[in-house]
Parts: structure tokens; sequence; C-alpha cells
């Protein structure tokens, strides 16, 4: 009997010992290890108005693409982002953000609109997935001003080019990657109901594993589709631009 009490003794204060070292009463009572905060959905959340908002996620992109640019001894050159109250007329009928190599980057109004009715809450962090696809069109066009390739294969590099940049984003702790994906996926089934949208950019799930494909390389090489491929530095002496 005594023998049993004395065992049950010995177990509930090797339990007690165990206890007061893991919340730390046996290393000085100090506070806990200070927790780091959670990283931001996407960059540029605290801008308030629309339009300073998709300037600053451009601006974002614009310093991802710099560097990639100069690292590989070519020239970026920002492209023009036209923002709502500075459409042209005929662009603000039109339901889609585009690029052009002429006039540049547009967020037409019936586009903005739009996703802030499908998406509510969620429109901005849309947005920040639209801005980077759309200034990966910018990219292609600086890389190869006269290539013809099929348009899938243009709109599917897109993609990956979003999620690259997405993934430069994470790496210093600017964006979280579950939920970036999640409203580019939301956006993608979205479009993805009008059949034209699917015949010229790919089926969602193109789409989502090009995507996912730039989120996991966080490499231009990584999006290479058929002959639209991330050169290698030109021959010194020449630029290549837009």
């Amino acid at each position: 009997m005594m023998g049993s009490m004395r065992a049950a003794f010995q177990v509930v204060t090797a339990w007690v010992l165990t206890a007061w070292v893991l919340t730390g009463c046996g290393s000085g009572g100090g506070p806990p290890a200070p927790v780091a905060p959670p990283a931001p959905a996407v960059p540029c959340l605290d801008v308030g108005a629309e339009a300073a908002y998709v300037e600053c996620l451009q601006r974002a992109n614009d310093a991802v693409w710099q560097t990639r640019f100069a690292g590989a001894g070519r020239s970026y050159v920002s492209p023009r982002l036209t923002v709502p109250d500075q459409a042209p007329r005929s662009d603000r009928t039109r339901d889609r953000a585009f690029f052009n190599a002429r006039t540049g980057v547009h967020f037409p109004t019936t586009y903005l609109d739009d996703v802030r009715a499908a998406h509510g809450e969620h429109a901005r962090i849309v947005l920040s997935f639209t801005v980077a696809h759309e200034t990966g069109h910018h990219v292609q066009w600086l890389v190869r001003p006269r290539l013809r390739a099929p348009t899938r294969d243009i709109e599917l590099q897109a993609d990956c080019y979003a999620g690259m940049w997405a993934r430069s984003q994470v790496a210093v702790g600017d964006l979280d990657p579950a939920v970036f994906r999640e409203g580019a996926v939301a956006e993608l089934r979205r479009l993805s109901a009008d059949p034209e949208e699917v015949d010229s950019h790919g089926a969602v799930d193109e789409r989502v594993a090009s995507l996912d494909r730039g989120l996991a390389a966080g490499d231009p090489e990584a999006c290479d589709v058929g002959t639209l491929t991330w050169l290698p530095a030109p021959t010194p002496g020449v630029v290549v631009t837009g």
C-alpha cells in the first residue's frame, strides 16, 4: 500500500515540476517570447481611395519586376496605368481590365463595379491579382514586343507571373498566399462563366495551375510557356525595352 502511494506521489510531483518548467516558472518567470504579427492579406490595403489603391499595387508590382529585369541585365519601364477617373470614354464601357501595348494597363469603371458587386469586402484582394496579371502582360511585351503566340499561352503565362509576384510579396511579409490565392480563384471562376473568356484565357483549372506554378517557384523562368520564355541576359550594350 505504502509503495503504491509513494509511486503515485512521485508521478504527481514529476507532473507538477514539468508544468512549472513549461510555464516559465523554472526559468525566472520571464515574459513569453513575442509573437510575430500575421502578414497582411495583400499590400496597400491601408490606402483609402480605390484609384490610389490600384496605383499602390502597380508600384508594388513595378518594384518586383524592376529587380527581376535588372538581375537579367535588362531595363524595366513601368506601364502607364489608367484608373477610372482618368479613363478615355471608350474604355469606360469595357467590363474587363486589360493591357494595351500603346496605352498601358486599364481598369475601366465597369470592371471595378463588377468586382465590387461580385466579391464585396474581398474586392481588393481580387484586384491585387488582376493588377499582377495585367502587369504580367506588360512584362511579356517588354521581353518580346514582336512575338506572336497563342492567346491562351499569353494569358496563362500572365497568371503565372501574377503568382510569381505574390510569392515575392510573401517573402517580405507583405502578403498572405492563401488569402491571395482564394481571391484569385474566386475571380477566375467569375470570369470563366463567359465561354469566350474560357476560349481565350483557358479553363479555371488551367489558370489556377499556372497561378500555383508562379506561387510555388517565384521565378519568371518557371512561367515559360511555349515560345514565351524569360530570355537570358542580352548581349552587353543592348537594352531590351518596349
